[in-house]
């Protein structure tokens, strides 16, 4: 039996199969849309539609002749989706990326240790050159985890020419702090001093009453949220305050191409405006994130021991819709290699038209900048969860 897509475009084989595969397997497979095409059954010359996507392939011999796939619109797809796709690996390879290539051919690129710095150090130093030049004659505070993304940012920043750099780390939450010796390795191996911020001093700023364990805390109000939010926004206001207390303009952190090309997702998915990025004001502080097209599978090469160590302290997340976004974000160079630096640029230019954070305010319940009104009754959680008493 052959299978066949079939368009105004032309005949086209498929040979990725098995008798054991379904319909549904076959298009995964050969990256065919599902929802994109209809099955026909040609039996004896006579086309019949086959609805079941579940049903195996096997199950259709030996009385169909050829499995066709059409198409529901006259776009040519094989100019899109590969047909083959050739591979470099070789055994000095610590990561691997899907790269585009002329026609319907793409390249598995293996890349070493090395070539995965270089290019991180070549995307960090484009985006300084286009967005931060300035940066090069001023101080700049730059959050380091341990983990793979701050990793390599402290090196890239250096090789693009920023001289005066403040490393901070936030610590507090204990998945996170594991990650503290290898923050300063890192910063030690660049000669800068690394600032630690303690549990204590991040309760202050995120509003804790004296002595409260906030982490327990926000484990108790908030059983269903992941800690990470709260270290997301602890992580901002950390080094939002390190900043100004230096009188410093901008804070630098990792967030990386699928971070952020997520967090669009989730703004747009919850019909709002991506926030803006690689730069975004909140405050008076300007954030960069000079990595934002900088793939995660291609920073974690520049330190692949470190990036394992990172991802054995990591804790299950609970939140269905953060993994939706990822999800998307970390499917698009399978599906369409470079599809999702176009998205990023795409994106990015699309959140410059937020003004969301011109009308961002600081709540005085909170104590820190808002973009929107929070409820009464989000307010009294919030109180409960930093320890005090319900007012």
């Amino acid at each position: 039996m052959n299978i066949l897509v079939m368009t105004p475009h032309g005949q086209f084989p498929i040979t990725n199969w098995a008798p054991e595969n379904t319909l549904l397997e076959i298009c995964q497979l050969n990256r065919i849309p599902p929802s994109a095409i209809s099955f026909y059954s040609e039996e004896g010359g006579e086309l019949e539609l086959v609805t079941d996507l579940l049903s195996q392939v096997g199950d259709l011999l030996p009385s169909t002749k050829n499995l066709v796939i059409r198409p529901d619109r006259n776009i040519n797809y094989h100019e899109i989706i590969p047909t083959s796709i050739v591979s470099d690996l070789s055994a000095d390879d610590v990561s691997e990326y899907f790269l585009p290539s002329n026609g319907n051919t793409h390249l598995h690129k293996g890349l070493s240790e090395e070539e995965c710095t270089k290019h991180i150090y070549r995307r960090v130093a484009e985006a300084v050159e286009e967005y931060g030049a300035a940066l090069k004659e001023q101080p700049v505070v730059v959050g380091v985890s341990g983990g793979g993304d701050s990793n390599v940012l402290v090196g890239s920043l250096i090789y693009s020419g920023i001289s005066d750099i403040r490393p901070v780390m936030m610590l507090g939450i204990p998945d996170w702090d594991k990650g503290r010796q290898r923050a300063k390795d890192i910063c030690d191996a660049h000669d800068l001093t690394l600032r630690y911020v303690e549990k204590d001093s991040v309760g202050k700023l995120l509003g804790a009453a004296p002595n409260h364990d906030w982490v327990k805390g926000f484990e108790d109000v908030y059983p269903d949220v992941d800690l990470e939010m709260l270290g997301t926004l602890a992580v901002r206001l950390v080094l939002a305050s390190v900043a100004e207390e230096d009188g410093i303009e901008v804070c630098i952190t990792g967030l990386n191409l699928e971070d952020l090309l997520a967090e669009a997702f989730m703004c747009i998915l919850e019909g709002e405006l991506p926030l803006s990025f690689p730069q975004r004001a909140i405050g008076n502080v300007n954030f960069f994130y000079p990595m934002y097209l900088c793939p995660k599978k291609i920073i974690d090469g520049c330190f692949p021991k470190y990036s394992l160590a990172n991802y054995e302290d990591r804790y299950p997340s609970r939140l269905r819709g953060r993994a939706l976004a990822y999800y998307l974000a970390q499917s698009m160079n399978g599906l369409i290699p470079g599809i999702e630096f176009d998205l990023a640029r795409g994106l990015s230019k699309v959140s410059g038209k937020f003004d969301g954070w011109d009308s961002a305010h600081i709540d005085p319940d909170f104590g820190f900048t808002v973009l929107r009104p929070i409820s009464p009754e989000a307010k009294l959680r919030w109180s409960a969860f930093l320890g005090h008493s319900a007012h």
